[in-house]
């Protein structure tokens, strides 16, 4: 018979009630085995409101670091293990009614090879350009792309994630639906990259600036050659 161990692991638990202006963060030990209500019900305890309803909180966002993440879907009965929660993990919960208030939209994300697609639900009042930006990384295998090379464009106009990166999606004009397309520049390591370009008269180089993504290159070269058709195009370091 196979027995499921547990282990004990420290997690801050973050609570904020917008329309009653509450706000408590508290440091708890749990077991790993420990489900989300079985968090939100020692959480509520541990910080004297448990005249609030276990059933009425619902986890919103996962921290780790920098990073920030939403809730997996349907989590109620599945444990920190499940969820893959560990030590040094902050847990952010809200009231249903601010969730239901602001409903959850959807994003369209195209990968890089413009092929690839997924659909990502956010939250209107809680969901970051970061939170999108650590969700699209780890969805299309991006951890070993240096984070400078990652754009994000939306209608075809990039999302600065330099300067915008702790903005609400909502701040920067994102909507239910909105498509966001994914292009990975080429390394900072070289500031111009040379490209070579093979016609029926023959071969042709020029320079582009490394900030250049696929999608400009690719009308680059369009422009550059009007009377001929780009048949083939093939990316080599």
């Amino acid at each position: 018979m196979n027995t499921r161990t547990s282990s004990c692991i420290k997690l801050q638990i973050h609570y904020e009630d917008h329309q009653r202006g509450l706000k408590s963060e508290n440091y708890i030990l749990y077991s790993s085995t420990d489900t989300i209500r079985d968090v939100i019900v020692k959480f509520l305890k541990t910080a004297n409101l448990d005249y609030i309803d276990s059933g009425n909180v619902s986890l919103v966002e996962l921290r780790m670091g920098n990073q920030r993440l939403p809730a997996p879907s349907f989590n109620t009965y599945a444990t920190l293990d499940q969820l893959n929660i560990r030590q040094g993990y902050t847990l952010c919960f809200a009231p249903l009614r601010e969730l239901s208030s602001s409903g959850l939209s959807r994003l369209r994300v195209y990968g890089p090879n413009l092929i690839d697609k997924i659909e990502y639900e956010w939250n209107k009042r809680t969901t970051t350009l970061q939170m999108l930006l650590e969700y699209i990384i780890k969805m299309f295998s991006l951890d070993s792309i240096e984070r400078q090379r990652i754009h994000l464009f939306m209608d075809f106009e990039e999302l600065d994630l330099t300067s915008n990166s702790e903005k609400l999606l909502t701040e920067l004009g994102v909507t239910d639906l909105t498509m966001i397309s994914v292009q990975i520049v080429s390394s900072l390591s070289s500031s111009v990259i040379h490209v070579e370009c093979t016609s029926t008269n023959g071969t042709f180089l020029f320079d582009i600036p490394h900030t250049t993504t696929i999608e400009m290159l690719r009308k680059e070269v369009e422009q550059r050659f009007t009377d001929y058709c780009l048949c083939d195009f093939t990316l080599f370091d």
